[in-house]
């Protein structure tokens, strides 16, 4: 299990994914790493949101660490 990330580094890995990501891709992924949206207007805030959100509920942080590992990983 993955200690939850402080909610510094989720705006930081929220603000990196989304220079890479488009609004599109943002929803696919979610989906498929079965994160929920949680609100946010900008891409950045979107991901945060379900990020902090998800790791909530999970109290953990390995769904937020697979989510970043599928965008790595994506062919």
């Amino acid at each position: 299990m993955i200690k939850s990330f402080d909610n510094n580094s989720l705006r930081n890995f929220s603000d990196v994914l989304a220079v890479i990501l488009s609004y599109k891709e943002i929803s696919i992924i979610l989906a498929e790493c079965s994160i929920p949206e949680a609100g946010g207007f900008n891409k950045s805030d979107r991901l945060y949101y379900a990020f902090l959100e998800k790791q909530r509920v999970d109290n953990c942080g390995n769904n937020i660490a697979a989510f970043i590992k599928h965008v790595f990983t994506i062919n």
